[in-house]
């Protein structure tokens, strides 16, 4: 929640798309979907898939990272996102496999070392 209030106090820009949109979209949980969507809304710039996301996104696939991860990454690189945070220990170990042009960290860890 510390990360969402600076977002909304405009401290730090949280980046939005249509793929989070799609992923919302298919959450069949309701309570899920509101919790999600409460965070998601602290977006203040939204970003579009362009052609550059989508090559990006294919060859992040051919390297072992999954469909929506792959999408995610490259909208956060060809955006010059400063930071990628995720709770996800696959994506994490994943990344050591490849060198990006965005720094990847776990949510919990990156806000200690902020704050």
């Amino acid at each position: 929640m510390s990360i969402i209030s600076h977002c909304e106090n405009g401290n730090w820009v949280l980046l939005s798309s249509g793929v989070i949109d799609y992923e919302l979209l298919k959450l069949s949980d309701s309570n899920r979907f509101e919790q999600v969507y409460r965070l998601y809304s602290a977006a203040s710039e939204r970003v579009q898939l362009t052609e550059q996301v989508e090559k990006r996104a294919v060859y992040l696939m051919q390297v072992g990272f999954r469909p929506f991860d792959s999408m995610h990454l490259a909208i956060a690189e060809i955006n010059e996102a400063d930071v990628f945070l995720t709770t996800d220990n696959h994506l994490i170990r994943t990344v050591k496999k490849i060198d990006l042009q965005i720094k990847i960290q776990n949510l919990v860890s990156w806000l200690m070392e902020v704050l």
